[in-house]
């Protein structure tokens, strides 16, 4: 597995691929799990959650602390195409596959070093959309190197049908792309009785009224600015409701300064991994995201009983999330502040709303998908051996 990023740097793709390799580890296979050091300090080795992580040295990105972009970005993108590419040269002939997550410069820089050692490469990229990373990459002054080393990539496993089809655009086939899922801890992400939410609350320091909760990266794509501006009016309407940030990112400043008003009712909490904690103290997810290709967080807080207040994302397009709780349209101030205002304001409501959500994401189970990746893993190794 290659992740550009990794713990302590949270985000969707990060944690789908540390999931995924404890999934697949469960089920016998061998994982090693390569990533940058991109912050001084990191340890080179360590073990998280029982799989191996090994951060290679790159040129550090101090701005990958915060998701503002480096100083230096051509220098750090070129350490890390060629660390990983080496790396995954020398040390690939050691494993059947390379599984690079995300469309990056680390990703690239695997697929190189897979051709090189002669192994199967999968690449899965995370987004679509005007921000997404195909159109980035084809965007950048890197586009000739990219599009011939993604042309060289054996399949790409998409999780929203936009992804497919913006390969398409670049001259991928059809046959080199492959729909997956995200898969979700059904054991972690449960639903929480009435005490234990209490207890979690307690423990985090959280109050025991109506908790509204956003857990991603703190950036205007995800709609924070949007949702800072709702909340004063979801105070006046339910003056008892608290709402919980965790993530990181270029509007963690403007969390942190709205947060730093008592009255308010606003927290910004320090980035956990047991986010499966927080999650199932909360009432409410909130993510009014406007350009979401999946959303881990929402197949989490469905899968803890937790409704939902979100915009359109590609989750929304594989099963009916409108069930455990609210779609937003626009996702403007106005209506994020209505549909929360409505969820917090009837606690029955809100909990026959979240108790729909497990049932809706049990296809999600990590051993479920684990092994739907290993079955395309096999597919991959056996193509090698007939080659």
């Amino acid at each position: 597995m290659v992740s550009q990023l990794m713990v302590p740097f949270l985000a969707g793709a990060e944690l789908k691929a540390l999931r995924l390799a404890r999934g697949l580890m469960s089920r016998g296979v061998r994982v090693e799990l390569v990533t940058t050091r991109f912050r001084r300090g990191l340890p080179g080795l360590e073990v998280i959650e029982g799989v191996a992580v090994r951060r290679l040295s790159v040129l550090p990105d101090e701005g990958a602390s915060s998701l503002g972009a480096p100083r230096f970005p051509y220098l750090v993108r070129g350490s890390q195409f060629l660390r990983l590419a080496l790396h995954v040269a020398m040390e690939g002939r050691r494993f059947d596959v390379v599984h690079a997550h995300c469309i990056s410069a680390s990703a690239l820089g695997a697929v190189l070093g897979a051709k090189i050692a002669k192994r199967p490469v999968v690449v899965e990229p995370s987004l679509a959309g005007w921000d997404g990373e195909v159109r980035r990459v084809m965007a950048s002054p890197e586009r000739p190197l990219a599009r011939r080393l993604l042309g060289l990539v054996d399949l790409f496993a998409v999780k929203a049908e936009e992804i497919g089809q913006e390969l398409r655009e670049i001259g991928i086939p059809d046959d080199r792309i492959r729909s997956v899922a995200n898969p979700v801890d059904l054991t972690r992400f449960r639903p929480a009785s009435e005490a234990e939410k209490a207890a979690i609350r307690q423990r985090l320091g959280l109050p025991q009224g109506p908790l509204a909760l956003f857990v991603g990266q703190l950036l205007e794509r995800k709609g924070v600015p949007r949702l800072l501006q709702a909340w004063p009016a979801v105070r006046a309407e339910r003056p008892e409701a608290s709402l919980a940030f965790i993530g990181e990112g270029v509007e963690g400043e403007a969390v942190q300064q709205a947060a730093s008003d008592p009255n308010v009712g606003l927290y910004h909490l320090p980035v956990r991994f047991e986010i499966w904690e927080v999650m199932r103290s909360a009432d409410v997810l909130v993510l009014p995201s406007r350009n979401e290709s999946f959303a881990n967080v929402v197949v989490e807080a469905l899968a803890a009983g937790v409704p939902v207040v979100v915009g359109r994302t590609g989750i929304a397009q594989r099963i009916r999330v409108a069930e455990a709780g609210r779609l937003l349209e626009s996702g403007e101030p106005d209506e994020i502040a209505a549909a929360l205002t409505e969820v917090l304001g009837m606690p029955d409501r809100g909990r026959a709303l979240g108790s729909r959500g497990p049932e809706l994401v049990r296809e999600f189970d990590l051993d479920t998908v684990s092994m739907a990746y290993e079955s395309m893993y096999r597919e991959l190794i056996a193509a090698r051996t007939r080659a």
